[in-house]
């Protein structure tokens, strides 16, 4: 046995079962509602009828159901988290048992041929627990499941695999197999590109005809080929929604009757303010009463079904107080008594069924024109019903009494609706609950995520800026090393067209001389003159200066300067000027002559 396990022995349940409570002892175990009794029906451990701790408070609570002996192959204890069990274990009921009462249980529980099984227990398997079949045997699910084969945790199909097997067995029960509904199912099938088979195909096969398949039609590319069923994890998250939401067809079967009490026992306050309020109501047409208030459920009956509704008021509001429900007037008269816990609340409304019979006309009728004939004729069944309103109710909401259905059945099954309808408002704020971690987580990995981004955008924009900036700085150099090589172009060119210039006029000077015998004239000395003179304009002044028209070192000067100095070439020849550009005057066409009607009215 683990160290953090205590075995709790089938007495010592016994006793606990009555000293507090059934609920509020099934969650201090570690066990819902369901699943104690189901614990209790396993270890045929008796437990106190409806309304016995509304007695027991008053001191009129009939003595406690000795525990009988335990049946054939029967668990008599359980294991039990420490940490989930910190009460004292009472003292085991001493008082003898009856030998003849306990003969009459164990045949009764026994049916003949069957043989009831261990039920193991423990807070790992207490799910498992299944509540006993209606035939009254205390086989638990593990003795149910022995003979069932065991379900795989998880099924695979190919594309061609599931084909064959939603076309040889319906889709519903193909879907049960795999812990899906047949909706789901049918999405999967859709989404794979598999068809199913059209509504009438099994009615078929059952008469004894062969309809065709429809063919299965190549995969495209978005259809995966294979896909996998998580069977066990899909019964599992299907059986606890339907636990804690619903109240389904089955639970109701098996829900646990309410046993009404004694005629004549003391009667809770709810009870009593609404006799009282029956009473002094005004009755109608048909005898019946309505009567409504803050501090009442809403009452619609017969005056005659007043003690029966006492009774069916009082084991309820008992047995829902012993399962931790409380009582509040509701803000209105219209929303009547409400049932709370904690911030949930749930209203019960009482109504007695209407039969309408028809009879035959009779001659006094038949004197009377026919649409004026009252054959139809309501009066008062004599059977409750009981409608159970909450916000957001879904499914079946009202019960009425039958003999299929005795009234306190109906009370369980109601019980049941109301435990059924809280668990779903707990469950639905724990979704929210979860929702809103899973919005917040969400929202905070998107406030994440744009961080990231932003932060990415600016180091991408810092660093095309920084790109741009050292683009410019590159452009900068190369225009000041282009600048000074034109500049450097520039005075050779100059200096070349010079040095030609003196050289043209040394040759004519030298040519002069040879022709004249070695003297010039006066006209040819003025012309040596100018020549030289204009040749010497051409001379490039000031330059070259090194540090404004050298070479410099691109990789010293630091990116956005100081860059080096520069200076732009200024030629001695003018620039070209371009002479303004005329436009034509735009043509204007002259406006057209107005039409001659003269001509119309000319005579011929």
């Amino acid at each position: 046995m683990s160290a953090t396990t205590k075995v709790l022995t089938r007495e010592e349940l016994h006793g606990l079962v009555w000293t507090r409570p059934f609920v509020k002892l099934g969650r201090e175990l570690g066990f819902t509602y369901l699943e104690f009794i189901n614990v209790c029906s396993d270890l045929n451990i008796p437990r106190p009828a409806g309304n016995y701790w509304y007695r027991k408070e008053r001191g009129i609570a009939e003595e406690r159901t000795p525990l009988p002996a335990p049946l054939p192959g029967m668990r008599t204890e359980i294991e039990i988290n420490p940490d989930r069990f910190p009460i004292e274990t009472p003292p085991v009921d001493s008082a003898p048992v009856d030998k003849s009462s306990e003969s009459q249980k164990v045949e009764h529980a026994v049916p003949e041929g069957s043989q009831p099984t261990a039920a193991k227990v423990s807070k790992v398997e207490k799910v498992a627990v299944e509540t006993p079949a209606s035939g009254g045997t205390n086989d638990s699910k593990e003795s149910k499941a022995a003979n069932q084969p065991e379900r795989p945790a998880d099924v695979e199909y190919t594309r061609e695999q599931l084909y064959e097997a939603i076309w040889s067995s319906s889709c519903v029960k193909l879907a049960a197999t795999l812990g899906i509904s047949d909706v789901a199912l049918a999405k999967t099938c859709r989404r794979l590109g598999i068809p199913r088979p059209r509504p009438g195909y099994w009615a078929k096969i059952e008469a004894g005809a062969k309809p065709k398949r429809e063919p299965l039609p190549s995969a495209k590319q978005n259809e995966n080929h294979t896909v996998i069923f998580c069977v066990a994890e899909n019964i599992a998250r299907r059986e606890e929604w339907a636990a804690k939401n619903i109240l389904t067809a089955d639970r109701a079967r098996r829900a646990e009757i309410v046993e009404l009490p004694p005629e004549g026992s003391e009667k809770h306050p709810i009870v009593e303010r609404h006799e009282r309020a029956l009473e002094k109501a005004k009755r109608g047409e048909l005898g019946f009463v309505t009567v409504r208030g803050r501090n009442l459920f809403l009452c619609d009956m017969s005056v005659a079904l007043a003690p029966k509704l006492g009774r069916a008021l009082q084991a309820v509001i008992c047995e829902l107080e012993d399962r931790d429900f409380g009582f509040e007037p509701g803000i209105n008269e219209f929303d009547g008594l409400q049932i709370v816990r904690d911030d949930d609340q749930a209203s019960l409304r009482w109504s007695e069924e209407k039969l309408v019979l028809e009879r035959e006309p009779t001659q006094e009728d038949k004197k009377k024109p026919s649409w004026t004939w009252q054959l139809h004729e309501t009066k008062p069944s004599g059977k409750l019903a009981i409608e159970v309103n909450a916000l957001g109710l879904k499914g079946k909401r009202k019960w009425t009494e039958s003999d299929e259905w005795p009234l306190e059945k109906v009370l369980g099954v109601v019980v049941e609706k109301v435990e059924a309808i809280f668990r779903g408002f707990e469950d639905k704020r724990n979704r929210e609950v979860e929702w809103e971690k899973q919005r917040q987580e969400e929202a905070k990995r998107e406030a994440e995520r744009k961080a990231v981004e932003a932060e990415k955008q600016a180091r991408e924009e810092k660093a095309r800026k920084e790109r741009e900036r050292i683009n410019r700085h590159e452009a900068k150099l190369e225009k000041i090393a282009e600048q000074r090589s034109d500049n450097l172009a520039n005075a050779a060119q100059e200096w070349i067209e010079m040095q030609g210039i003196l050289a043209y006029v040394q040759f004519c000077e030298e040519r002069w001389r040879r022709e004249g015998g070695g003297t010039l004239s006066k006209e040819q000395t003025d012309w040596l003159s100018w020549a030289r003179g204009s040749a010497a304009k051409m001379e490039p002044k000031g330059y070259p200066n090194p540090p404004l028209d050298g070479g410099f070192d691109a990789n010293a000067v630091p990116v956005g300067g100081p860059y080096p100095e520069t200076r732009k070439w200024e030629s001695d020849e003018p620039e070209e000027t371009k002479p303004p550009e005329i436009k034509p005057p735009a043509y204007s066409p002259p406006p057209p002559e107005p039409f001659p009607y003269w001509h119309l009215h000319r005579h011929h």
